[in-house]
């Protein structure tokens, strides 16, 4: 049974989510002890590009008409999918549409020394640039020439690129600001260069998942081992043992399974044993009580006839019981490899027709040429018991026998429409001595150990057997047996 959410996934998964954890620690702690901000993502080439970027649009805007500054930077705003404004580091907007900064926004302009800026603010008209602009002193928060805040009402991104502004009334350039502006972070995302953060969060991936593998695939490929161990013995294959390697918890687990295979092969073979040996012990005297109940029936009166039948049906009962538990015994004790032969296939099914004399009507459809590896006595035998069982439960329906090649094996089926069994029931046919509810009245008769001595003769022979109910109502059998080469 192949597992619905594997374990290796489940190792992937969690290691996944404990690095994401790291990560998300370790830039927690670098916020909080180090003090980073939003300004972090301008630093380096990220923000050498943003600069640039600015620059050249100041470029653009300083060489458009006055009456087309606007228009430029709409154009500007549509392609890099952010709202952009030109800003005097006084407070005074030079182009773009009204835009009403935040306090915060506005605190990183800097006005200069003397110069009236954010008075503005509050309705005074901004005095004239009389004097030459001094040199903006280094502004409060950013880096170097730019800042990034997330402020406002409703809150938005804020990027500032601060460059020199040839104002036409000053001889000399004047500090400016250009301010981009966006709700979302998605603008924001294309303007800087993420490969060295991304390259960085491959190459922890690939360093952790190099150092986890050996551990998982070691780990899953000894429970590998453990599980399909278990599902031989499970399938009857009792000799099944485990090499023990591990130290661990694992290694502890295949010692185990070791021992409880050692365990059901001792009570299993003592119990073929026991069940070989009773049904040799009975054989003699059921023989003598036969016998016996012969030539009392011979001489009985007439009017204890019924009785003898009735004692004579009892002994055939136990008769027919011990030979069914020395056959069951004997396809247990069976040693394959000295009695596998090749064997034509269609004339087996044949003679076993023949024999059991069956009064409902057998088709039988294989292909032609078909050899299997098998013990001829035993595939005759179980295709015996099935044809039987079929008949028995069938309720004279016709019995179908089909034999078909699959790659390196062969399968037959035993097929009729009878009543079938029910589904609850259906993954316990072939255990000795059981029988499903519909098999246990006195007129059916059998034991539950005909499909048991089916399912030990096709392991005996090297297959395999299989039982359930047909598609559209009845019952199937299907024996696997390897083609011969």
């Amino acid at each position: 049974m192949r597992p619905s959410f594997p374990l290796s996934l489940k190792i992937a998964l969690w290691f996944v989510m404990n690095l994401l954890i790291l990560l998300a620690m370790a830039a927690a702690i670098a916020f909080a002890q180090v003090g980073l901000g939003w300004d972090l993502l301008l630093r380096g080439p990220a923000g050498n590009r943003l600069q640039e970027m600015g620059r050249m649009a100041m470029a653009e805007l300083a060489h458009a008409p006055a009456g087309q500054r606007n228009q430029t930077l709409d154009r500007l705003s549509a392609s890099y999918g952010m709202r952009l404004a030109l800003w005097r580091n006084d407070g005074r907007q030079i182009a773009g549409p009204p835009t009403d900064l935040p306090p915060a926004v506005r605190a990183l302009l800097r006005p200069e020394r003397g110069r009236p800026g954010p008075q503005a603010e509050a309705g005074e008209p901004p005095a004239p640039p009389d004097d030459p602009p001094r040199p903006e002193p280094e502004p409060r928060g950013g880096e170097g020439g730019r800042f990034l805040i997330h402020a406002g009402t409703p809150a938005q991104y804020w990027i500032g690129i601060r460059e020199p502004w040839p104002e036409t009334t000053s001889p000399f350039p004047v500090p400016a600001t250009l301010i981009a502006s966006s709700r979302s972070v998605g603008p924001l995302a294309a303007l800087f260069d993420w490969s060295p953060w991304l390259w960085t969060a491959a190459a922890a991936f690939v360093v952790s998942a190099l150092f986890w593998w050996p551990f998982a695939r070691g780990l899953t490929r000894e429970l590998g081992r453990v599980s399909a161990a278990a599902d031989r013995i499970a399938a009857g294959r009792l000799d099944t043992r485990i090499t023990v390697k591990r130290r661990d918890e694992i290694g502890i687990l295949g010692a185990s399974v070791n021992r409880m295979a050692s365990r059901l092969e001792a009570l299993v073979t003592g119990q073929r044993r026991f069940l070989a040996d009773a049904a040799h012990e009975l054989c003699s005297p059921l023989a003598r009580l036969q016998m016996a109940v012969g030539i009392l029936e011979e001489r009985a009166p007439p009017e204890i006839q019924s009785a003898v039948q009735d004692v004579r049906e009892d002994v055939q009962a136990m008769s027919e019981l011990t030979d069914s538990l020395l056959a069951f015994t004997r396809g247990n004790w069976v040693a394959p490899p000295p009695r596998l032969q090749p064997v034509d296939l269609k004339a087996v099914i044949e003679r076993a027709v023949d024999q059991e004399g069956i009064g409902t009507s057998v088709q039988i459809s294989a292909e032609p040429g078909l050899v299997v590896q098998a013990d001829p006595g035993l595939l005759r035998r179980a295709l015996g018991n099935l044809l039987r069982n079929a008949a028995r439960y069938g309720a004279g329906t016709p019995i179908e026998i089909r034999a078909n090649s699959a790659a390196a094996q062969v399968i037959v089926q035993v097929l009729d429409r009878g009543p079938g069994v029910p589904e609850a029931v259906a993954s316990r046919l072939g255990e000795p001595f059981f029988r499903p509810e519909l098999a246990r009245t006195r007129e059916t008769g059998g034991v539950g150990l005909g499909l048991a001595i089916v399912r030990q003769a096709a392991a005996a022979c090297g297959g395999s057997a299989h039982f359930g109910n047909r598609p559209g109502g009845g019952f199937a059998a299907e024996l696997r047996l390897p083609r011969s080469t």
